[in-house]
């Protein structure tokens, strides 16, 4: 590779790249044998078709696993352990800031650091529920470039001014060992096949109809009370077994391909999801997000679809709800931006994807010099909406939690981001899957399709679950 960035001193954290020999091997066997070492994130993406996006990225050897937990930072390296009086965020902008990284396309935006996810995912059924937060930082992983074909690893060099070519000749060094530690691993391992039917499971919500329609309302007169126009609410479903969360993610990723792909091999929990809404991206000091709404079954015939998508934007509830949405996204990105610099692109546009119609809205913004990026993650979720979500046992006493949005992604040293809202995702832990289903409320409007808004975006995932039972 060229070591142009490590010699030219501008920069104190430096990624090193190395082709692997393993041009003809399948990237999910690889993913499947790091899952089997330890704690591992997988994040891909696709386009509007099935074709995988230009880049995939195999994160492993996690440097250090930070966790929220209960308002404070928990720091795990090297086997040691420690907490800090902090939120995540403030943390990782810190951390971010210690180092200045180049930003290069040659083999994606993502160049290491803190990748995982923030959110409430589940409410007193895992392990995680005591985590609000979990991100491990990343020095190396293993980069797949889907239109070559090629692989390469990288691992990440802090270079002495004083002496660099020692830095260069140690992330030489290493690299050489990752790719004899990588042939090594997949030495015996083959391509994972899926069983051909899926098993018969059991998907029960955490709470009955009546009692989600009970929640349901209490959240809507939350939000008249507290002058929120909208939230989002989102109904748990449970399913009993020994699951394989690698095999759910692989099922995941063929039935609902999506720009936001990801499997996370975490310390408390194993996380696997596909996603179509971006949240937040930041490249070079602009901020991007995307809020959509509005979903709706694609007809198959063109003028069907064009019927739809006339209907869709003619909707006066419909087009009520988006431009809630549109507003939330405009402050949200306004307390972090340059004054002035807030634009919206495309209002209401449709985009169709996996059969499906929605609206969307781009909205640009210039980060204000001196922000954090993982602080204008934080600045978004405060401002963007509140969750609804309706959790507990059938037999125990149900309740109502009020948390913000979960998202997953990364922050990079190149002062890059990208992140996407959590949806159609499943928690698994040694006896246990969580699902949650989610639909859009409106503080003014009873929508009558809420139960069913919440079945299907957890249909995808509850489909996949067959597919992952162990014996």
């Amino acid at each position: 590779m060229d070591y142009t960035d490590i010699r030219s001193g501008k920069y104190t954290r430096v990624p090193m790249y190395r082709e692997l020999r393993i041009n003809s091997f399948d990237f999910m066997s690889l993913v499947k044998a790091m899952d089997l070492k330890g704690y591992c994130i997988f994040l891909e993406s696709a386009g509007k078709t099935r074709d995988k996006g230009r880049f995939s990225f195999l994160c492993f050897n996690p440097v250090e696993i930070v966790s929220e937990e209960n308002g404070n930072v928990r720091v795990t390296k090297n086997c040691n352990s420690g907490v800090q009086k902090c939120s995540i965020f403030e943390y990782i902008d810190a951390k971010l800031s210690e180092h200045v990284s180049p930003v290069s396309g040659e083999f994606g935006d993502f160049n290491g650091g803190y990748a995982g996810y923030s959110g409430s995912l589940s409410a007193g059924t895992l392990p995680v529920d005591k985590v609000s937060a979990e991100f491990l930082l990343i020095d190396e992983f293993v980069v797949f470039d889907n239109h070559t074909g090629k692989y390469h690893v990288c691992s990440v060099v802090y270079p002495d001014p004083a002496d660099i070519e020692s830095a260069i000749k140690k992330g030489e060094t290493r690299l050489a060992e990752l790719e004899h530690f990588i042939l090594d691993m997949i030495a015996d391992e083959r391509i994972h096949f899926l069983p051909s039917k899926a098993d018969d499971v059991i998907v029960e919500p955490a709470v009955s109809d009546e009692i989600f329609m009970q929640y349901t309302a209490m959240t809507r007169d939350k939000l008249a009370a507290q002058g929120i126009p909208l939230a989002s609410v989102s109904r748990e479903l449970h399913a009993h077994g020994r699951f394989s969360a690698f095999s759910f993610y692989m099922k995941l990723r063929g039935l609902s391909p999506s720009p936001y792909m990801y499997y996370m091999h975490l310390p408390h929990c194993r996380i696997a999801g596909s996603s179509p809404e971006t949240h937040l991206k930041i490249k070079n000091g602009s901020m991007m997000m995307k809020p959509a709404s509005g979903f709706t079954a694609a007809p198959q015939s063109r003028q069907g679809r064009s019927a739809a998508r006339r209907e869709l934007l003619r909707s006066d509830t419909d087009r009520g709800v988006h431009s809630v949405l549109v507003d939330l996204a405009r402050d949200s990105l306004a307390a972090s931006a340059l004054d002035g610099t807030v634009t919206v692109k495309k209002f209401m546009d449709i985009e169709e994807y996996q059969n499906r119609l929605r609206i969307v809205t781009r909205i640009n913004a210039i980060l204000r010099p001196g922000t954090g990026i993982a602080k204008a993650l934080s600045e978004t979720l405060q401002a963007c909406s509140i969750t609804g979500m309706v959790t507990g046992e059938a037999d125990s006493n149900e309740k109502l939690q009020v948390a913000g949005r979960s998202v997953a992604g990364y922050f990079g040293y190149n002062r890059s981001c990208d992140i996407c809202v959590m949806t159609g995702c499943a928690v698994f832990d040694a006896a246990k899957a969580v699902i949650q289903g989610y639909a859009l409320i409106h503080a003014s409007v009873v929508a009558d399709d809420v139960l069913l808004s919440a079945k299907v975006s957890a249909y995808p995932a509850v489909t996949c679950l067959g597919y992952a039972l162990r014996g």
